[in-house]
Formats: C-alpha cells, sequence, structure tokens
C-alpha cells in the first residue's frame, strides 16, 4: 500500500516517500495478524468440539 500511496501523494502535494514501511515491521504486522486470526479460529473450535453434537443441534 506505500507505493500507491506514494505516487497519490506525489501527485497532490510534489512530495515523494512519504509513505513508508520497513520491510521487517511488515513481516512482523503480517506475523501477529496470522497468529490472531489463527487464535480466533482455534478458541470457538475447541469450545465446540467439546459440546455434544445431538445437544448442540437441539438447542439451535
Amino acid at each position: 500500500m506505500t507505493f500507491p500511496a506514494n505516487i497519490i501523494l506525489e501527485k497532490i502535494t510534489g512530495l515523494s516517500g512519504v509513505a513508508a514501511l520497513n520491510l521487517m515491521h511488515g513481516v512482523i504486522l503480517i506475523l501477529i495478524s496470522t497468529a490472531l486470526t489463527v487464535l480466533g479460529g482455534h478458541v470457538p473450535a475447541r469450545m465446540a468440539a467439546k459440546k455434544d453434537a445431538a445437544i448442540a443441534l437441539r438447542s439451535e
């Protein structure tokens, strides 16, 4: 997203290189996002796995 943002900002304001993201910071953000997504899917799945299927379907 930094490349399109820089192009748009350069055309509007004449400034170049305003938006910048370090490669390591991008990798860290992706890892954090992946971990949160896995955790967000894992917790409900574990709770559902502990329930009896017939009781869970009956209560819906």
